[in-house]
């Protein structure tokens, strides 16, 4: 393994990147929280309470909207290049990203789109990432990347 992850720089990129990539969907749910918990601060809701409620319908129409998607995304992941499908779910994630900048209440359709999007398009990104191994890394590295991908989230 030592040897094919040397021989080509695109591993080691490879192996980085698997680790902030499933580190981001982790991250990404603290962060909401904390987003959520800021508009305490305007009233919006009246105590930690409010803002989990909040939080736990997000999630939910996220995991409900990954559960019907999921066979779709992952054959598009399958019937269409990885170098398409990857930089698409990135420039999805970030435009969803950005959107956050327009929400100035949480409670908001684009805040729950938003909210929604960023975490598909997360979905969309790993399955993608995951073909991409799955079709280009040779046999001795392919474990340890799988194993490295699914250690970090």
């Amino acid at each position: 393994m030592w040897e094919v992850t040397t021989s080509d720089a695109k591993y080691v990129l490879c192996f980085a990147s698997a680790m902030v990539i499933r580190l981001i969907s982790v991250l990404y749910s603290v962060y909401m929280l904390l987003w959520l918990n800021s508009f305490i601060e305007k009233g919006e809701f009246a105590d930690e309470n409010g803002a989990l409620d909040a939080y736990r319908k997000i999630v939910m129409t996220a995991m409900v909207g990954t559960l019907l998607l999921l066979p779709l995304i992952g054959s598009i992941a399958d019937k269409f290049p990885s170098h398409i499908v990857v930089p698409f779910s990135f420039f999805l994630r970030a435009m969803a990203a950005l959107s956050f900048v327009q929400i100035e209440r949480a409670d908001t359709w684009l805040s729950y789109i938003a909210s929604v999007v960023l975490i598909i398009s997360t979905v969309i990104e790993n399955v993608s990432i995951e073909v991409l191994f799955m079709r280009t890394m040779p046999g001795d590295v392919r474990g340890a990347m799988n194993g490295l991908f699914h250690l970090f989230g």
